[in-house]
């Protein structure tokens, strides 16, 4: 490994502060400025360079020994150590205006698997050493007075209380409620046999469009997987990340794409408001639409039958889920709830009649989702009020 590089990670990491926070972790640059490139040099080196050449129309920089011009330079490193990709360009204005461009794509490396989201110290620190690193290895120097956010990946550990397998009803709501503007529901999932039972292993939940992806999915697994020699993680952990895909989307959301003026405060506060809007304000409003309409549905099925309603009842309710491919609800209680609402001298023997008879000891409907549901959103709150307490620390 290159000195150079082994001087990228020697970062003053934070491993002492919690992972349940706010930061970010994949990061695409753009409008870096290119200072110079020594191009003899450059082909003399061995990365891993992608060209795209147009012979006979006259580039910026010509590929040494041949009369081909270089209009494009990718730069991929091996195993992805230091940074994804690094891509030069140039396109001809007007006949002979040349407009550069230069874009990096990376995440700082962790032995530790990126548990931990980056703080934008961090990154600043990070940038610095991978642009000396670029000089000293493949000869291009990179200006970064004035470099812009193409796309950002910011993220939120949630610790939580059962393992992550039985939140999949919660989430797969909880996602599915959320930006209209979001693309449907999609999932990677997988069964696992487990004493002559099928268990669902809920991997990951995804919604995105071109501008902007919401991801749910199990870090602890991921963690556990891929860190073949590494301690393995024991606490239960939902990640939560939320992709801005372009600058447009990322100036609407956070106020701005320039690297320079980001900070830890705005990239929380655009994570805790949105989650806010989409998640914690869709779920309370989902809450009480559902009650409104399952008091309906009690009276409408005691109408019908009098003496077999509950039966109708929890008919209905289980089929307007598998029609939906979502919860129709998350909680027996929110139909006991439903049911209190209604005079009956007899509703409470129709409850435990409900909870006897029609609902088997492991019942998805007795798994208390509803508690799990508020557990995820809090777990935000949570996070944000860690990352701004250490956001005064430093």
């Amino acid at each position: 490994m290159d000195l150079a590089f082994k001087n990228i990670t020697a970062l003053n990491m934070d491993f002492h502060y919690p992972y349940q926070k706010i930061g970010i972790d994949r990061l695409q640059l753009c409008n870096l400025a290119v200072l110079n490139i020594d191009i003899e040099k450059l082909f003399g080196t061995d990365a891993q360079i992608c060209q795209v050449t147009k012979p006979g129309l006259p580039g910026k920089y010509s590929v040494p020994g041949t009369d081909r011009w270089i209009f494009k330079i990718k730069i991929a490193v091996k195993d992805n150590m230091a940074f994804f990709d690094l891509v030069i360009g140039c396109n001809n204005i007007y006949g002979n205006r040349w407009i550069e461009y230069a874009n990096l794509d990376m995440r700082i490396p962790n032995e530790e698997g990126n548990l931990v989201p980056w703080h934008k110290k961090q990154y600043d620190e990070y940038i610095y050493k991978i642009v000396l690193y670029i000089y000293q290895r493949y000869h291009i120097m990179l200006g970064c007075d004035r470099m812009q956010i193409k796309k950002i990946e910011i993220n939120c550990n949630i610790p939580l209380t059962h393992d992550f397998c039985f939140y999949s009803r919660p989430m797969k709501l909880l996602i599915t409620l959320m930006d209209n503007h979001l693309e449907k529901l999609g999932s990677y999932e997988r069964v696992k046999s487990e004493k002559n039972m099928k268990k669902l292993q809920a991997e990951s939940f995804l919604r995105g469009n071109k501008s902007m992806e919401v991801i749910f999915y199990d870090k602890q697994r991921q963690l556990n997987e891929t860190k073949k020699d590494s301690d393995k993680i024991g606490t239960p952990i939902l990640r939560i990340e939320y992709k801005l895909k372009t600058k447009q989307k990322i100036n609407a959301a956070i106020g701005t794409a320039s690297w320079n003026e980001i900070n830890d405060r705005l990239i929380a506060d655009y994570f805790l408001a949105y989650s806010r809007k989409e998640l914690s304000s869709r779920f309370q409003k989902w809450m009480e639409m559902r009650k409104k309409e399952l008091v309906r549905l009690v009276k409408e099925c005691r109408k019908n039958n009098s003496q077999r309603w509950h039966y109708d009842l929890m008919t209905v309710i289980r089929n307007r889920s598998e029609h939906a491919e979502i919860p129709f609800i998350l909680d027996i209680e929110q139909v006991y709830e439903a049911v209190r609402m209604i005079p009956d001298k007899n509703r409470s023997r129709k409850i435990k009649s409900i909870d006897s008879i029609l609902l088997e000891y492991n019942d998805v409907y007795k798994n208390k989702d509803i508690n799990k549901a508020f557990e995820i959103i809090s777990g935000i709150e949570q996070a944000y009020k860690n990352t701004m307490h250490q956001s005064l620390r430093r």
